[in-house]
């Protein structure tokens, strides 16, 4: 499967999980399908799914506000902000901030920035 065929395929699982376990906002989605509550997965699982978010989280903070960040720190403020009442969340995803960048450089590199 191509690397978009996959990141699509990540998607509809996310969303898919996410809907199923009665989830009402994409970013609970993607906590959601990293956390897998209640379930073990193969190793590869999880590798694919950190593989993914970083995209992910990218095209839900594109789509919110309808412009792409400039930096991870812009995409861990919108995570954070919508755990504004649950601290639990806050910072969940900041282990992936140096991917965040290097998938918003790249991006910037292939000409994909507005």
């Amino acid at each position: 499967m191509s690397e978009d065929g996959e990141f699509y395929q990540f998607v509809y699982d996310t969303f898919t999980c996410g809907i199923i376990c009665g989830l009402e906002h994409p970013i609970e989605w993607a906590v959601n399908i990293h956390r897998t509550p209640g379930v073990s997965f193969k190793p590869e699982f999880y590798q694919s799914v950190e593989k993914h978010l970083p995209r992910f989280l990218c095209l839900l903070y594109e789509l919110f506000n309808m412009d792409p960040p400039r930096t991870a720190k812009n995409v861990l403020q919108m995570c954070d902000q919508h755990y504004q009442q649950n601290t639990f969340c806050q910072g969940y995803f900041d282990f992936l901030e140096p991917q965040i960048d290097q998938y918003i450089l790249k991006g910037e590199n292939n000409g994909n920035r507005r």
